[in-house]
Order: structure tokens, then C-alpha cells, then sequence
């Protein structure tokens, strides 16, 4: 039995978790932050660490309403300059 789900349909607040891997720079998280507020969602938390010298991880806690909200945020942190890698976080 094939299943399609339908991403578009709205699920209610929902508590998504992105770890966005970044170069170590200066207003990045503000860069980051604009994307994300560009689609209506909200940040109920975030934190960020050093990996190393150069590079950096910032923690995401986000309110979305909608499967693809979620998709189409991560689709355009990639495209950040200085974002390396974004990927969901499912514990």
C-alpha cells in the first residue's frame, strides 16, 4: 500500500530540533535567526557551542506548524553563507 503524507496540512505547534553547523564568524546567528523568523516560526530556544577554532553548532528549538515549514527552513539555512550542514534532530 503506497502512503503520501500531506506536508502542507497544519499540525498545530509542534516542537522540531535543527543543529545547524556553522563556520565560526560573526553574525551568523543573527543571519540564521532571520531565516527562520522569515517563515513565521518561532524560537522557543537555542544554544550554541564551539566545535573547534573555526567552526561552530547552534541548537535549535522551533515552533512549526506545518511539515514543510520545516523543510523549506532547512532547505534555506543551507544556503547561508558560512552554514555547512543543517539536519533535523530526532530524540
Amino acid at each position: 500500500m503506497d502512503v503520501e503524507w500531506d506536508t502542507s496540512k497544519e499540525i498545530g505547534d509542534v516542537l522540531a530540533k535543527l543543529d545547524v553547523h556553522t563556520v565560526d564568524e560573526p553574525l551568523l546567528l543573527s543571519n540564521v535567526s532571520k531565516v527562520i523568523g522569515g517563515h513565521g516560526v518561532n524560537i522557543s530556544e537555542v544554544t550554541s557551542s564551539h566545535l573547534d577554532r573555526h567552526a561552530a553548532v547552534m541548537h535549535f528549538h522551533l515552533q512549526v506548524n506545518r511539515l514543510d515549514q520545516l523543510d523549506a527552513i532547512i532547505r534555506d539555512l543551507k544556503t547561508v553563507k558560512g552554514v555547512t550542514q543543517v539536519h533535523r534532530v530526532r530524540r
